[in-house]
């Protein structure tokens, strides 16, 4: 026989699929919101600088030292060991002995352990302190290295896809970063509304550059940050490149279109997790050609005093 269903039970299975939907929307909009912050938030951080200095002028430990001190402790042992009347009637001396003897190898490798440690230790200490020296002299191959070592760039999916180091004759740092490019910015927006259910619009041209603008900005700031904390210098330059299509010949090439140098001392005025991207890249004195109506453009490099060397690169 066909079960009936009551009143009750129909409101209860209504309830559930209306709870269902409102998840679904919940978490629908909850996703879209935190991409469109993963995407323009990057530079939100607590900036803390590494000390490099301070390393650089710390004394060098010098060279570790095999003392043999618990090798040297075994043999007096056994040496000096003189049993009583009833220990070598017992037999115990005999064993003492064997004990002793046996105790010796074992310190010696115990000396040789505790050595190796001292060392590499000692190494450690006095390598940083070499690091540290070449990285304020300005060494490429020690800013590589501080940057794959201490940084967190890779973390950064949503900001940027390369980043290439460049170290200047001059003692400038030029970082320049491949940013996200206008297709990879979501071209939807997704609200929960008082209903409960989600709002799927399409985004507005003009929100849409406005979107991948901040992206960019935050990007550049992010790398800005990433090597003001990890790198012992007082500014450094950041060169921004996304994927634009030329209306000429109808190619699409990635173009330099946004240009900031960041200085520390500048930055350590700013509350960075209240910053709009845009409006601190224009504090700060970023160029970039861009507009509401067709998003970026590029901008000229050799107006910037970017070495030649560079310019040609980017």
């Amino acid at each position: 026989m066909p079960r009936k269903i009551g009143p009750q039970r129909k409101e209860k299975g209504r309830s559930a699929r209306c709870f269902e939907m409102l998840r679904d929307a919940s978490e629908a909009a909850s996703q879209h919101r935190e991409l469109i912050e993963a995407l323009t938030c990057a530079h939100r951080l607590q900036f803390q600088r590494r000390d490099w200095i301070s390393i650089a002028s710390t004394p060098e430990l010098p060279e570790a030292e095999n003392t043999g001190e618990h090798e040297k402790y075994a043999q007096v042992a056994f040496i000096t060991y003189k049993p009583s009347w009833l220990a070598q009637k017992t037999g115990f001396a005999k064993r003492r002995l064997a004990k002793l003897k046996a105790a010796i190898p074992t310190a010696h490798d115990k000396d040789r352990h505790v050595f190796q440690l001292q060392k590499t230790k000692i190494n450690s200490h006095n390598e940083e302190i070499h690091f540290a020296k070449s990285l304020i002299a300005g060494e490429s191959a020690a800013i590589t290295k501080a940057i794959d070592k201490h940084g967190s760039l890779t973390n950064l999916p949503f900001s940027v896809e390369d980043v290439d180091i460049v170290a200047t004759e001059d003692s400038r740092v030029i970082l320049l970063v491949d940013g996200l490019d206008l297709e990879e910015m979501p071209d939807q927006s997704i609200t929960l509304l008082q209903s409960g259910k989600a709002s799927i619009k399409a985004m507005p041209k003009g929100q849409f550059y406005e979107l991948h603008r901040d992206n960019i900005c935050s990007a550049a700031l992010r790398v800005a940050l990433e090597g003001l904390q990890i790198l012992p210098f007082p500014e450094i330059e950041v060169i921004m490149h996304t994927d634009l299509l030329d209306q000429g010949t109808g190619h699409i090439r990635a173009e330099p279109v946004l240009y900031v140098r960041v200085a520390a001392q500048a930055i350590g005025a700013v509350n960075l997790q209240k910053a709009e991207p845009y409006a601190l890249i224009e504090r700060l004195g970023g160029v970039l050609d861009w507009n509401k109506r067709s998003g970026f453009k590029a901008i000229d490099l050799s107006t910037l005093n970017i070495p030649g060397e560079i310019e040609e690169f980017a």
